[in-house]
């Protein structure tokens, strides 16, 4: 008989029994990490430490880090700590000439991470999913020093900088996509970029390339765009061997447009498709589909956001193209801010994050989340000479957001057009060379890379600015942007072309235009359309030049190929009506202006519109451009006439000669001025030059294109007498010369010029002259003293014979 103790006894051991089995169990289903192998054991400071681990674990979606994830703890030799997440991965292998790829057994775990310490590293891999926790697998690793820059960085709110504190100014282009030979094509890309000198190129995660998600994998799965990955992994791997830098576009504005480039109809977020959402807009707003988002953004970092050569994350590419913009803006800002914040608190390699607009008034509530570290502008138009918009629009982005910033996206409006007008790329040069003088931490980045610039071999424009640039000092001293003063014996009409387009009141009325040409505002606030006195008339601004003309010359207004009922063009002069006439289009109105500063009010006091092709303006043929610091000043000189248009109709314009340029506020010293040829690139000569009144006036040798320059304080002085100092309105040039030298701007008594032992070879009275010129091709060739002596001083400066 049994009785109640030997029960009770029983039933604690059933019980115990079955708890042991239950906790076995447990265990037993437990995920557990079966290996982990090191694809190196030391790895260089910056470069890729990458673990592959074997799991047993339970899971439905791999993609999903809330049914399975997988993490590496990270300490490193100084005691901080880092978490990355893992990430399933498919290797391929690259099948023929096409880049067609196959792939190679079954998908494996990964865990990659770029040190940035060295010495000894370890780490713990922990694997979780539905059942539980993995036991940890230690290990160590060790980080060896290396001449790598490092991650790119904010080194102020003008310029970027690597990890080392070095200067990273970006020169490259747009490759967004692949073709018909995937990733070989960014090898022909790449290979052509690098081979001169470029650092920067922006890829679209495109439906059509990269994107891991898409209508072929469902949300928040991406194993159907497996291949997807491996490309872009081999375009970062193939871009940290050639120096280059990626700015990564995670969302291109078809997706959610049904108007623009519309892929809306194939777009998984689609509610037709299985998605959450009804209408594009909502993606910004809707729960579900945010953290979906943000599910395939840990997917990214964890697979991407180790690279160095990661130079960004753009969230999207021109997003006020999606449906009905202007309704969802305030949501596209909050899940701009929520996303970036996102990104920073999952990306321990603390990656940029910028945007991207197609319109310069949508942007605002945007580009001024702190969250946004920069912006860019992106310009489209068939302009003569698109500088003026570019460099405007670049001032403006820098004192309107205090950020740094960048022409992301330029070109003509069109392939055709590019390719008819433009195929020698003269707008390409001109637009890469002035944008790095404006205040940007880059050059232009054009567009149309794969049917324009590869096709037509485009490339030898981005060697010579990759020269100079290397040749800087950015970072030592503050460089702000300045507009020179340049002048020289030629003037010429300059066209300007109203750059903004749409049928409405234009931003802007009132526009300066000066010696240079330069318009500000900028052209894309000047209006396309002279709007009427009877229809129409709530567009009405009609513009106002205040022009300053160093010479008398004509101010012109020319019509375009449409217009509506019987305009009439009138034209004032300081308030003084000089032109009235019935307008007809394409048609070219001129009134003569005088030397000196007028005003301009243009008017049509017709019945309705006129459309204007362009105003042309009187002045100087050069201009420049430069980022003025203390001790060092870098800019670039243009022949206005060399543009595109000009080279169609005129051929080759004519050399720039006797031409001079004006720095101003400049510390009073001596300074080295050098000078470079900007096409091919190569090193002119230099000469010093005495500031004593805050301008630095100096000669510009003679060229045909553009010619740049560099700006030096001089540590000791050059000339330390008090008559040595040559007077900023009297000209030498040019300097060097070969053969003929030139004086002018003051009435000149005598002209002496002294070898460097202070002996006389040439000395001739001018009888109060304003303008001396002689050949000197029997001297040898050196540094020599020229003095000029006037009614009542001396002046000296160095000159060099070649």
């Amino acid at each position: 008989m049994t009785t109640l103790k030997q029960k009770l006894f029983k039933t604690k051991s059933l019980l115990l029994i079955s708890f042991i089995l239950l906790t076995y169990s447990t265990i037993l289903s437990q995920p557990v990490i079966n290996s982990v192998t090191e694809n190196s054991n030391t790895v260089s400071k910056y470069s890729k430490f990458e673990l592959t681990v074997s799991i047993t674990a339970t899971y439905s979606n791999a993609y999903d880090y809330g049914d399975m994830h997988l993490s590496c703890e990270l300490n490193a030799p100084n005691g901080s700590k880092d978490t990355v997440d893992g990430f399933l991965y498919q290797d391929y292998t690259i099948t023929d000439a096409n880049g067609n790829l196959s792939a190679n057994g079954s998908p494996v775990w990964k865990i990659r991470f770029a040190p940035d310490v060295t010495g000894t590293w370890t780490y713990k891999v922990i694997c979780t999913d539905g059942t539980g926790m993995s036991a940890p697998n230690n290990g160590s690793f060790i980080c060896s020093t290396s001449t790598d820059p490092g991650f790119v960085r904010k080194a102020n709110n003008t310029f970027l900088k690597f990890d080392n504190g070095s200067l990273y100014f970006a020169i490259g282009e747009n490759v967004g996509w692949y073709g018909t030979k995937k990733v070989y094509d960014y090898k022909l890309w790449l290979d052509s970029l690098a081979a001169n000198g470029c650092n920067y190129i922006r890829v679209w995660m495109a439906a059509w390339s990269f994107a891991v998600e898409w209508n072929n994998t469902g949300l928040g799965n991406y194993h159907n765009r497996q291949d997807r990955a491996f490309m872009l992994d081999w375009v970062i791997n193939y871009a940290s061997q050639k120096g280059i830098y990626i700015q990564l576009c995670l969302i291109n504005h078809g997706q959610f447009s049904t108007n623009v480039n519309p892929e809306w109809d194939t777009n998984p977020y689609n509610s037709n498709n299985g998605g959450p959402i009804n209408y594009p807009g909502e993606f910004f707003s809707n729960t579900n589909a945010k953290n979906l988002f943000k599910r395939k953004l840990r997917y990214l970092n964890a697979r991407w956001g180790y690279s160095k050569n990661l130079m960004a994350w753009e969230l999207c590419n021109e997003i006020d193209w999606v449906d009905n913009y202007t309704n969802y803006s305030s949501s596209i800002t909050y899940w701009h801010d929520e996303m970036a914040k996102y990104l920073k608190g999952i990306d321990v390699n603390n990656h940029l994050v910028t945007t991207s607009y197609a319109h310069d008034y949508y942007e605002s509530a945007t580009w001024n989340l702190s969250s946004i570290d920069y912006t860019q502008i992106h310009k489209y138009e068939n302009a003569t000479d698109p500088i003026l918009t570019q460099v405007s629009q670049i001032s403006t982005y820098r004192s309107y957001y205090n950020k740094p910033v960048i022409m992301g996206e330029f070109g003509f409006e069109s392939l055709s057009y590019t390719t008819t007008n433009d195929p020698n790329g003269i707008s390409l040069h001109n637009s890469t060379w002035a944008n790095c003088f404006t205040g940007g931490f880059g050059s232009a980045l054009p567009w149309w890379w794969d049917n324009y610039i590869h096709p037509y071999n485009l490339y030898y424009h981005y060697k010579p600015i990759t020269n100079y640039m290397a040749t800087t000092d950015l970072l030592s001293e503050t460089h702000t942007p300045l507009t020179p003063s340049c002048y020289n014996d030629s003037c010429y009409d300059h066209w300007i072309t109203p750059a903004f387009t749409t049928f409405a009141i234009a931003p802007e009325h009132y526009f300066v235009i000066d010696y240079d040409g330069n318009i500000s505002p900028s052209s894309s606030n000047l209006g396309k359309y002279l709007f009427g006195s009877n229809y129409n008339t709530q567009y009405r601004n009609p513009p106002t030049f205040n022009v300053k003309y160093k010479r008398a010359g004509q101010f012109k207004v020319i019509t375009g190929s449409t217009t509506g009922a019987s305009p009439i063009i009138k034209i004032w002069m300081d308030n003084n009506l000089v032109l009235s006439e019935n307008a007809s289009i394409n048609t070219t109105y001129t009134i003569t202006v005088p030397s000196g500063t007028h005003n301009i009010y243009v008017d049509n006091q017709g019945t309705d519109w006129i459309s204007i092709a362009g105003y042309v303006f009187f002045n100087s043929n050069i201009r420049s451009y430069s980022l003025k610091g203390t001790t060092k000043t870098y800019g670039w000189i243009q022949n206005k006439n060399y543009n595109w248009e000009y080279l169609q109709n005129y051929g080759t314009p004519s050399l720039v000669k006797k031409g001079s340029i004006s720095l101003y506020s400049m510390a009073n010293g001596s300074y080295n001025v050098k000078w470079y040829k900007c096409f091919p690139f190569q090193t002119l000569g230099d000469t010093d030059i005495v500031v004593s009144n805050g301008r630095l006036l100096a000669n510009i040798p003679n060229f045909n294109w553009d010619i740049a320059y560099s700006v030096t304080k001089n540590t000791t002085t050059l000339i330390i007498n008090k008559d040595d100092v040559l007077k900023n309105d009297i000209l030498v040039y040019p300097n060097p010369f070969n053969d003929i030298l030139n004086v002018s701007g003051v009435q000149i008594k005598e002209i002496s010029i002294f070898d460097i032992k202070g002996n006389s070879i040439f000395n001739t009275k001018c009888n109060n002259t304003e303008f001396f010129n002689k050949s000197f091709n029997n001297i040898a060739t050196g540094t020599y003293l020229l003095k000029v002596k006037t009614n009542s001083n001396t002046y000296s400066v160095k000159i060099v014979k070649e």
